[in-house]
């Protein structure tokens, strides 16, 4: 790890470079869409466990319902607010994942659902309570990490991670240290270098 001041004084100069990943990242345009017409079968599902649904495009959160469990996203201008139903977001394109909104009781039943098929293209992750999120099997926080310490060519031995839920256990893998709150669900902390 970061033991002497040149390493230290190195990456603190990289940290410095991370105001310019953002732009290295559009040009490179390393954010993956889902594949065409994915979101069809993810509405679908959405309406046949009654679960409400965000769908994120690049600058922009689209969802025909906000209720009271997702109130945080109510007055921002990134969040668009369509109307006809689940079905009118069939319609959308450049999706790059899908948020499902429920109870957690609901959200495992339909997690339990989904079909080795669908599996095998999305990865279903817990979010955090009243939150599944679905992305491109290829996409999660460890790939992200995997590719911003190649864009700042750091060596992933000396990151830090640190997470609470399911969808931080790939990037506490990913990590050379990964660190867990106390309360984070126990798969993060039976990987976890330290739990807090």
């Amino acid at each position: 790890m970061m033991s002497d001041k040149k390493t230290i004084h190195d990456w603190s100069i990289k940290v410095c470079e991370l105001y310019k990943v953002r732009e290295i990242i559009d040009e490179s345009e390393y954010e993956e869409k889902m594949i065409e017409g994915s979101i069809v079968e993810l509405v679908d599902f959405a309406i046949k466990f009654n679960l409400n649904m965000l769908v994120y495009q690049k600058d922009c959160i689209v969802t025909d319902y906000l209720d009271e469990r997702i109130d945080l996203l109510k007055g921002q201008s990134c969040v668009k607010i369509i109307e006809g139903g689940k079905e009118s977001l069939k319609n959308l394109k450049d999706v790059y994942k899908v948020v499902f909104n429920a109870s957690d009781e609901e959200l495992f039943a339909a997690r339990d659902m989904v079909s080795d098929e669908m599996l095998s293209r999305y990865n279903f992750v817990y979010t955090g309570k009243n939150f599944l999120e679905v992305n491109k099997k290829s996409i999660d926080k460890g790939v992200g990490l995997k590719r911003l310490v190649d864009i700042l060519d750091i060596d992933i031995n000396n990151t830090y991670a640190v997470g609470d839920e399911e969808n931080d256990l790939s990037l506490i893998k990913a990590a050379g240290v990964g660190c867990v709150v106390s309360n984070a669900n126990p798969k993060l902390k039976e990987i976890a270098s330290y739990v807090t």
